[in-house]
């Protein structure tokens, strides 16, 4: 039997968080500020910049955050 991968595409707001995950990888800082939040939602076209780092659950971080076991802390 065949192990079928399902590969879900992200949403903008999962866009933002990841592409603010790579700067701070690069930089091997993890620490960002507002201005870098609506500078990467406004590229995205992510309308609420102030909504982009508000998450329920763990399972709304993007895929790259969950494989590497990290998580947003306010």
């Amino acid at each position: 039997m065949a192990v079928k991968k399902i590969f879900k595409k992200e949403n903008k707001k999962e866009k933002v968080l990841s592409v603010i995950f790579k700067i701070c990888k690069n930089k091997n800082d993890f620490v960002f500020d507002n201005d870098l939040v609506k500078a990467v939602s406004k590229r995205i076209g992510f309308q609420n910049h102030f909504d982009a780092t508000k998450l329920d659950t763990k399972e709304k971080l993007p895929i790259v955050l969950q494989k590497e076991n990290f998580a947003l802390i306010h």
